[in-house]
Parts: C-alpha cells; structure tokens; sequence
C-alpha cells in the first residue's frame, strides 16, 4: 500500500498528470474518497512548501531535518 501511494504522489507532484492504470489501482486500494483526499493531502503540502520557500522562511535552529534524498 505504501508502495502504492508513493508511486501516486511521484507521479502527481513529479510528472503532473496520472497513468490511467496507476489511478485504477490507487482507487481499487483507497476508494474514491481516499483518491481525493490523497490528492488534497499531496496538494496542501505543496501549498505549504511553496509559501515557505517563497517567503524564506528559516529553520528553526536544532529542529529535526530529512535525510539527503537518495535516488534509486
């Protein structure tokens, strides 16, 4: 399932469009309602990282970071 759903959001947030068979999946395995709120999900959080970064919004200083992003 986790599998799942970072395939959705990579290729939502990534590409910006959906592969019919993906979709088919993610609503055989969520349901419609999952679908949308997934999408709204993926989207608040992009909303949020854009106003922080298009207003230079520091880190706190000793707040936790994410590990360097590795490609597979």
């Amino acid at each position: 399932r986790a599998a799942l759903i970072k395939r959705f959001s990579r290729e939502l947030v990534g590409r910006h469009t959906m592969d019919d068979v993906l979709f088919a999946d993610v609503r055989a395995e969520l349901g419609e309602r999952g679908v949308i709120e997934l999408a709204a999900l993926l989207g608040y959080y992009l909303m949020i990282g854009c106003a922080l970064i298009a207003t230079d919004y520091p880190i706190a200083p000793g707040a936790p970071t994410l590990p360097a992003r590795t490609r597979a």
